[in-house]
């Protein structure tokens, strides 16, 4: 690897992919919620503050994590674009941290949605939630398309941080 930039056209297509991926993993996480906070009624489901606080609670935190992700990758783009210009310790640093912090805001995004999935699934029925074809096929299809673009968000994260790795471990050598 040469030490020329860390920016490339490959490294900002990934970057740019993560962001498009979890943005629309974003979206589908706030259509699971009109579904379970609009549709789900016409199902039997009865509100109750047992179930919707912690609900609340996971969901909002599941959409900061997922925008966190989101607006990280794009943000590791500044030190890799400031590297290919004028090469500093800072851009390296900042180049590695960013996508590495982008990392586990999509771990905790993706248990977070895994606690959710959890909620819907075991814990709704108790409250009268008909478990129906016509909603289910619905929610295990966005359920699948969401947690399958956090994962590939995920794993394409791992390219920019090992990208930048290497030349922090080149200058420490």
């Amino acid at each position: 690897m040469t030490t020329k930039g860390l920016i490339d056209f490959k490294t900002v297509i990934i970057l740019l992919v993560i962001f498009i991926l979890s943005s629309i993993a974003f979206l589908i996480v706030l259509r699971i919620d009109l579904l379970v906070h609009v549709d789900l009624y016409d199902y039997g489901l009865q509100f109750n503050t047992l179930w919707a606080n912690e609900y609340w609670q996971i969901k909002n935190m599941l959409l900061v994590f997922i925008a966190g992700a989101a607006t990280l990758s794009v943000l590791s783009m500044i030190p890799h674009f400031d590297y290919s210009k004028q090469p500093t310790k800072i851009s390296k640093w900042t180049g590695t941290l960013l996508p590495i912090i982008a990392i586990i805001y999509m771990i905790f995004s993706i248990s977070s949605f895994l606690r959710i999935d959890d909620i819907i699934q075991n814990v709704l029925p108790q409250y009268n939630l008909i478990i129906n074809y016509v909603w289910t096929a619905e929610y295990w299809n966005l359920n699948s398309i969401a947690l399958t673009l956090m994962i590939v968000s995920l794993l394409l994260l791992i390219i920019p941080t090992i990208r930048t790795s290497e030349i922090l471990e080149l200058e420490l050598a």
